[in-house]
């Protein structure tokens, strides 16, 4: 895991230098390694096939607790690297881009047992912001209601904000 840190560390500095494809190989890199150890961990091939696995044995609480929070943890750094990922697509012009790994990125929050609300509901939003600006109004929409479905279910009809 100290190899990953390093790698997610390394990410961020070259970000905030600007040293955007230097930043996406490190990130692409930690997010390889990442998906190689959960390929490995479900004994599959695909990386979808490993989300289908993983979604379906939590859903049925199939794995042992130790599994089940390396699992999770695994997953977490998926998706947040793969926000990361996001925010260098953003940063180059690939809006499309941007949406395809937000999306992943959801669907890897979403599979986690313990859901980090904040990230979801964060991620859907920037989804649908993003959306917005690209005049894709209902898809907008849609993101931005899951948005604020994940927000009650952390914080209810109150808010903090």
């Amino acid at each position: 895991a100290s190899l990953l840190t390093t790698l997610n560390n390394l990410g961020h500095s070259q970000y905030k230098s600007r040293e955007l494809n230097e930043a996406m190989t490190t990130y692409q890199h930690a997010l390889n390694l990442r998906k190689t150890k959960l390929l490995c961990l479900i004994a599959v091939e695909n990386f979808d096939d490993a989300l289908l696995q993983v979604a379906d044995r939590f859903a049925n609480d199939s794995f042992q607790e130790e599994m089940k929070g390396i699992i999770s943890d695994l997953l977490g750094g998926i998706a947040s690297t793969l926000n990361n990922i996001g925010l260098i697509h953003r940063d180059f012009g690939n809006m499309q881009d941007v949406l395809d790994v937000y999306k992943l990125s959801l669907s890897v929050w979403n599979i986690q047992p313990v859901h980090h609300y904040a990230a979801i509901a964060i991620t859907a939003e920037k989804s649908g912001l993003l959306q917005f600006s690209m005049g894709m109004y209902d898809e907008a929409k849609i993101s931005f209601f899951e948005a604020l479905r994940v927000k009650k279910l952390k914080q209810g009809e109150l808010t903090v904000d």
